[in-house]
């Protein structure tokens, strides 16, 4: 099968291209031929199939040619094109092509019949901002497709102009086919399918299938090591400022390792806490590097304040042998097993999460039990051999489904 792999990023940056790139591995290895289709950037991969990525808009430069460009990309239009007549694919399966390629690409697909199934990674389908959040608060106005109210509430960075320009390619990208051109759905997690669900996106178009691991990529360590850690983008929807408070009154070293917007801020509130080595940043941190932080530490926490749609890091976290606390809210605690593999502490609470970080950390041999709990529980239920045979069963229920019609 030739698979149309599309997505903004072909390089390390957090979980949406972790996924992305791990299942373009998955499907080589069982035989398929699989085609990148991204955006242009010096840090991608490198790809036989790079001349045809098309130059992405940049939202931070604000001219007239990048506005438009992230409302609608001829050139990703023609780049895909291009690509098509030199190629031949089965099916294309969609990840995060906004922004970057727009929905310019739809057309395109549905115009040459290639059967069309998106992972969601957000909620970008359903909120113009793709986190369901209005400045830090949860937020369903936008449900059932009344997308303007997050140009009323200014939900882009509290600015009308950014706000409006989110709107305006959220009503252009229905235009186009973001809800009717793709064939099928597939959500990461059961919670995020029933939120979808209640905002207006039929059940029918909507298969769960979780993320997957390899365990044999991760070494575990049981032993409990000397400090908290956080590895993750470093954004305020993620907990972070929740986390820095809590492990400051728990009396416990915290280790972040990721980069974001809110990076530079922490660096100058927390400069007392940095100078002293309770807080530590080391910034992005990819492959074994990262790796040895998670496995010597004594737990991960996922202090997440939106509805996370999976939880790949409190995976990683536990195929590498550590227990993870994580907020109870959006797909975590499809991941976690609470009192089994760590715990879950209510979402935003500092004093719960001070009281689930004692509580783990009072006992080492709990701490050892719970990573161990954890591995066992990723090897049995994300597995790649089940992930792939569940993704090869709907890849060809959607192709047979389009030969139908």
């Amino acid at each position: 099968m030739n698979i149309l792999n599309i997505h903004q990023k072909y390089y390390a940056f957090g979980g949406a291209e972790k996924y992305f790139m791990s299942l373009e591995a998955l499907l080589k290895s069982h035989g398929h031929q699989v085609i990148p289709f991204v955006a242009r950037d010096d840090r991608n991969r490198p790809s036989p199939w790079q001349d045809y990525f098309p130059w992405g808009s940049d939202f931070e430069r604000k001219s007239l040619q990048d506005i438009l460009g992230f409302i609608y990309s001829p050139a990703a239009s023609r780049s895909l094109d291009s690509l098509l007549g030199h190629a031949a694919v089965d099916l294309a399966h969609l990840h995060i092509y906004y922004g970057k390629l727009t929905g310019s690409i739809l057309p395109v697909l549905k115009k040459r019949g290639i059967p069309v199934i998106q992972t969601l990674h957000d909620y970008k389908l359903v909120c113009p901002v793709y986190s369901l959040q209005r400045h830090g608060t949860d937020c369903r106005d936008c449900s059932g497709g009344h997308f303007y109210r997050g140009a009323m509430h200014r939900c882009n960075r509290g600015s009308l102009s950014r706000s409006l320009l989110s709107v305006a390619e959220m009503y252009v990208a229905r235009l186009l086919g973001s809800m009717d051109s793709i064939d099928r759905f597939l959500c990461v997690s059961h919670a995020q399918k029933r939120i979808l669900c209640d905002m207006g996106v039929p059940a029918g178009k909507m298969t769960v299938l979780h993320n997957f691991i390899d365990v044999q990529e991760f070494q575990p360590e049981y032993a409990v090591g000397d400090y908290l850690l956080y590895f993750g983008r470093m954004e305020r929807v993620k907990g972070i400022y929740t986390l820095i408070e809590a492990a400051r009154q728990a009396g416990q070293t915290l280790v972040m390792a990721g980069d974001g917007a809110e990076l530079e801020n922490i660096r100058q509130l927390e400069a007392a806490a940095i100078r002293d080595g309770r807080l530590v940043l080391t910034g992005m941190l990819t492959g074994q590097p990262l790796k040895d932080l998670v496995r010597n530490a004594a737990c991960v926490v996922i202090p997440s304040e939106w509805g996370e749609t999976f939880g790949l890091v409190a995976a990683e976290a536990m195929a590498s042998g550590k227990a993870v606390i994580a907020a109870n809210i959006g797909g975590l605690p499809e991941v976690i097993e609470d009192g089994v593999t760590g715990y879950l502490f209510e979402p935003g609470s500092v004093d719960d999460l001070v009281a689930k970080i004692r509580q783990l950390l009072s006992d080492p041999e709990r701490v050892s039990s719970m990573g161990a709990n954890g591995r066992l529980r990723v090897e049995k239920h994300f597995s790649p051999q089940s992930h792939y045979e569940k993704m090869n069963s709907i890849y060809a229920d959607v192709i047979g489904s389009s030969r139908n019609t």
